[in-house]
Protein backbone atom coordinates (compact mmCIF):
# COMPACT_ATOMS: atom_id res chain seq x y z
CA UNK A 1 0.00 0.00 0.00
CA UNK A 2 2.99 2.25 0.58
CA UNK A 3 3.61 2.16 -3.18
CA UNK A 4 0.20 3.62 -3.99
CA UNK A 5 -0.62 5.93 -1.10
CA UNK A 6 2.66 7.47 0.08
CA UNK A 7 4.62 10.05 -1.94
CA UNK A 8 7.90 9.35 -0.13
CA UNK A 9 10.68 7.22 -1.55
CA UNK A 10 11.65 6.18 -5.06
CA UNK A 11 10.31 3.82 -7.70
CA UNK A 12 11.69 2.70 -11.04
CA UNK A 13 10.18 2.95 -14.49
CA UNK A 14 8.62 -0.51 -14.45
CA UNK A 15 6.93 0.12 -11.10
CA UNK A 16 5.61 3.44 -12.43
CA UNK A 17 4.13 1.82 -15.55
CA UNK A 18 2.71 -1.15 -13.61
CA UNK A 19 1.41 1.23 -10.96
CA UNK A 20 -0.86 2.74 -13.61
CA UNK A 21 -2.74 -0.55 -13.87
CA UNK A 22 -4.41 -0.04 -10.48
CA UNK A 23 -5.92 3.39 -11.25
CA UNK A 24 -7.11 2.18 -14.65
CA UNK A 25 -8.75 -0.86 -13.02
CA UNK A 26 -10.34 1.33 -10.35
CA UNK A 27 -11.73 3.71 -12.95
CA UNK A 28 -13.10 0.83 -15.01
CA UNK A 29 -14.83 -0.66 -11.97
CA UNK A 30 -16.28 2.70 -10.95
CA UNK A 31 -17.61 3.29 -14.47
CA UNK A 32 -19.28 -0.11 -14.46
CA UNK A 33 -20.78 0.45 -11.00
CA UNK A 34 -21.97 3.96 -11.80
CA UNK A 35 -23.30 2.92 -15.20
CA UNK A 36 -25.15 0.00 -13.65
CA UNK A 37 -26.76 2.19 -11.04
CA UNK A 38 -27.90 4.76 -13.57
CA UNK A 39 -28.65 2.35 -16.42
CA UNK A 40 -30.82 -0.15 -14.58
CA UNK A 41 -33.20 2.48 -13.27
CA UNK A 42 -33.62 4.82 -16.21
CA UNK A 43 -37.39 4.86 -15.78
CA UNK A 44 -37.09 5.80 -12.09
CA UNK A 45 -34.65 8.60 -12.92
CA UNK A 46 -36.94 9.90 -15.64
CA UNK A 47 -39.81 9.83 -13.14
CA UNK A 48 -37.86 12.20 -10.90
CA UNK A 49 -35.98 9.87 -8.52
CA UNK A 50 -32.38 11.16 -8.68
CA UNK A 51 -31.12 8.96 -5.82
CA UNK A 52 -29.25 6.55 -8.07
CA UNK A 53 -27.69 9.41 -10.00
CA UNK A 54 -26.39 10.88 -6.75
CA UNK A 55 -24.97 7.53 -5.66
CA UNK A 56 -23.33 7.10 -9.07
CA UNK A 57 -21.76 10.56 -8.83
CA UNK A 58 -20.49 9.83 -5.31
CA UNK A 59 -18.98 6.52 -6.45
CA UNK A 60 -17.27 8.22 -9.39
CA UNK A 61 -16.00 11.06 -7.20
CA UNK A 62 -14.60 8.62 -4.62
CA UNK A 63 -12.87 6.43 -7.18
CA UNK A 64 -11.61 9.36 -9.25
CA UNK A 65 -10.12 11.14 -6.23
CA UNK A 66 -8.41 7.88 -5.20
CA UNK A 67 -6.98 7.49 -8.70
CA UNK A 68 -5.70 11.06 -8.71
CA UNK A 69 -3.96 10.54 -5.35
CA UNK A 70 -2.39 7.26 -6.52
CA UNK A 71 -1.17 8.98 -9.69
CA UNK A 72 0.34 11.82 -7.67
CA UNK A 73 2.13 9.41 -5.30
CA UNK A 74 3.53 7.27 -8.13
CA UNK A 75 4.68 10.26 -10.16
CA UNK A 76 6.27 12.01 -7.17
CA UNK A 77 8.24 8.84 -6.39
CA UNK A 78 9.31 8.59 -10.00
CA UNK A 79 10.54 12.20 -9.98
CA UNK A 80 12.38 11.39 -6.74
CA UNK A 81 14.07 8.51 -8.56
CA UNK A 82 15.21 11.04 -11.16
CA UNK A 83 16.57 13.16 -8.23
CA UNK A 84 14.02 15.89 -8.83
CA UNK A 85 11.65 17.64 -6.47
CA UNK A 86 8.01 16.66 -6.21
CA UNK A 87 7.16 20.11 -7.56
CA UNK A 88 7.96 18.76 -11.04
CA UNK A 89 4.57 17.06 -10.99
CA UNK A 90 3.05 20.41 -11.97
CA UNK A 91 4.75 20.18 -15.39
CA UNK A 92 1.67 18.19 -16.44
CA UNK A 93 -0.37 21.40 -16.21
CA UNK A 94 1.49 22.94 -19.15
CA UNK A 95 -0.84 22.44 -22.13
CA UNK A 96 0.18 19.77 -24.67
CA UNK A 97 3.88 19.65 -23.78
CA UNK A 98 3.44 18.98 -20.04
CA UNK A 99 1.80 15.54 -20.23
CA UNK A 100 4.23 14.45 -22.95
CA UNK A 101 7.15 15.65 -20.83
CA UNK A 102 5.89 13.74 -17.79
CA UNK A 103 5.41 10.49 -19.73
CA UNK A 104 8.88 10.73 -21.29
CA UNK A 105 10.60 11.74 -18.05
CA UNK A 106 8.84 9.26 -15.78
CA UNK A 107 8.24 6.41 -18.19
CA UNK A 108 11.38 6.27 -20.29
CA UNK A 109 14.27 8.11 -18.60
CA UNK A 110 16.39 6.08 -16.16
CA UNK A 111 16.61 7.07 -12.52
CA UNK A 112 19.70 8.61 -11.00
CA UNK A 113 22.36 5.96 -10.30
CA UNK A 114 23.05 5.16 -6.67
CA UNK A 115 21.36 6.78 -3.72
CA UNK A 116 20.11 10.33 -3.76
CA UNK A 117 18.29 12.73 -1.42
CA UNK A 118 15.13 10.63 -1.68
CA UNK A 119 16.42 7.12 -0.99
CA UNK A 120 18.53 4.23 -2.22
CA UNK A 121 18.91 3.14 -5.83
CA UNK A 122 15.83 1.38 -7.24
CA UNK A 123 17.43 -0.28 -10.24
CA UNK A 124 18.18 -3.97 -9.79
CA UNK A 125 21.78 -5.05 -9.56
CA UNK A 126 22.51 -7.72 -12.19
CA UNK A 127 24.42 -9.86 -9.71
CA UNK A 128 21.30 -9.99 -7.50
CA UNK A 129 19.20 -11.06 -10.48
CA UNK A 130 21.70 -13.78 -11.38
CA UNK A 131 21.60 -15.05 -7.78
CA UNK A 132 17.78 -15.10 -7.86
CA UNK A 133 17.73 -17.00 -11.15
CA UNK A 134 20.27 -19.52 -9.85
CA UNK A 135 18.19 -20.01 -6.70
CA UNK A 136 15.09 -20.68 -8.81
CA UNK A 137 16.91 -23.38 -10.82
CA UNK A 138 18.08 -25.11 -7.63
CA UNK A 139 14.57 -25.19 -6.15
Amino acid sequence: MHLFFSPSGRIGRIQWWLGWLLPIAILAISLVLAGGLVGENVEAIEAGAPVNELIAVLIMFTFLSTCIWVNICLTVKRYHDRDKSAWWIFIVLVPVIGPIWQIVECGFMPGSPGGNNYGDDTSPVWSDIEVDIAAMWRA
